[in-house]
């Protein structure tokens, strides 16, 4: 269906109902102009694809672009919700004519280049050099393509009958030996990108009857991206030897902390099963986030004991809901969300008291669907309490009702009411 955007102070509309996306910006150019000093040349681009509206800050969009207070780089758009651009208030509205695609947005985009599948051609481009970012991407997108060798030749496979006119398939070793030495180049690639495939491509050796040896040194690399896809063939391979290595590493130190690593280590130790170094990976992340003084390493062990998801993991994390920094907050919000439990469930409802529209936000997506009789009557008595005037808030709160519930009332927040 198309698209109406309406000035909240003027009520001039704008239709969008021809192409497939539109930029709205202060310049003539623009397909939605706006007489406003704060919006930038080319603000945001407002897109139709598969059936649904979204929003997109540009790069050179000037100042934050939010829906609902809310900011954000990309988010898609419902009927009512209220986007603020510069200093303009803008309603999204929606009626029954569907937009007609002029194709003009499809055409610009590039279709992927075709990668040549065999082995050798795969292995020229992985192991050629790469001066720039783009030969780096062609040589990744190369060694994704050989990872695909590395179990094709494993012998513990039993040729099928039909292939018994097929021409008879390289050795096993040769192969593995040749991929082996490519990869091992890709380690010292100065691209971050070849690297981690290069990892990847040691764990995938190791997992279909290779040697784990390499993987234990590879553990201890100083490429974080390296020390992930590493840990996780370990484990995979060896757990008794990926464990004690595993724990040593999450959560890492607040100097070289990553939420995502951690997490991705946390993991792995608790499918590996091992109960002490589970309950004493507890025990750190739990003291970094109550007494570290970096938000990184307060968030970095949020993301740990949302992977171990116990409930002494939820108890430290409600705590974090009430730290000062809000990406903090945030950071312990996304970590019950993955703790999925009851106790992390009664946590996030208090969430959604939180002042912040950015944790507010996490906390009831993080609910949704769970159709919480409690949690919408909270939700109900903010949206009553809330100033009829304060457009951006009860939009917030009535997207967030849809959310929870999973209804669809229109785009009054009164409706639900």
């Amino acid at each position: 269906m198309a698209a109406i955007l309406r000035d909240v102070a003027t009520g001039v509309e704008w239709r969008l109902d021809e192409g497939s996306s539109w930029i709205v910006g202060g310049t003539p150019g623009c397909d939605v102009v706006l007489d406003d000093p704060a919006c930038g040349r080319r603000h945001v681009q407002i897109e139709f694809a598969s059936g649904g509206w979204r929003a997109l800050l540009l790069a050179n969009g000037g100042s934050a672009f939010a829906i609902n207070g809310i900011s954000v780089g990309r988010d898609e758009l419902r009927r009512g919700d209220v986007l603020r651009v510069g200093n303009t208030l803008l309603r999204f509205e929606l009626d029954d004519v569907p937009p007609a695609a002029d194709g003009k947005a499809v055409a610009s985009r590039r279709e992927p280049l075709a990668m040549p599948q065999s082995f050798e051609a795969l292995h020229t481009l992985f192991t050629a050099p790469c001066p720039t970012v783009d030969a780096a991407l062609v040589a990744a997108r190369a060694g994704e393509g050989l990872l695909r060798f590395c179990e094709i030749d494993d012998p513990r496979k039993r040729r099928q009958p039909s292939e018994a006119s097929l021409p008879p398939r390289k050795p096993c070793a040769d192969r593995r030996a040749r991929l082996g030495e490519a990869f091992q180049m890709g380690l010292a690639s100065p691209w971050p990108v070849v690297r981690a495939v290069s990892a990847h491509g040691f764990a995938a050796l190791a997992v279909f009857g290779g040697s784990s040896a390499t993987l234990v040194s590879l553990v201890s690399h100083a490429d974080a991206s390296v020390r992930t896809a590493a840990a996780r063939g370990l484990a995979a391979v060896d757990p008794l030897e990926a464990a004690p290595r595993i724990h040593a590493l999450a959560p890492a130190p607040p100097e070289a902390c990553d939420a995502t690593d951690a997490a991705e280590y946390a993991a792995q130790l608790h499918g590996i099963g091992d109960d002490s170094l589970l309950d004493d990976l507890l025990r750190r992340a739990a003291t970094k986030a109550f007494d570290e003084s970096r938000a990184s390493a307060r968030i970095c062990a949020a993301a740990v004991l949302g992977e171990i998801g116990s409930p002494g993991a939820v108890r430290p994390l409600r705590t974090l809901l009430f730290d000062a920094a809000e990406e903090v907050r945030a950071a312990a919000v996304d970590a019950l969300r993955r703790a999925a439990n009851d106790d992390a469930r009664d946590a996030l409802r208090s969430a959604i008291a939180d002042s912040s529209p950015r944790v507010f936000q996490a906390a009831t997506r993080a609910l949704a669907g769970s159709h919480d009789p409690l949690l919408a009557e909270l939700l109900k008595k903010a949206l009553r309490a809330t100033d009829p005037a304060d457009l951006e808030r009860r939009a917030r709160y009535r997207r967030a009702l849809e959310d929870v519930t999973g209804e669809r009332r229109g785009p009054d927040p009164d409706s639900w009411l």
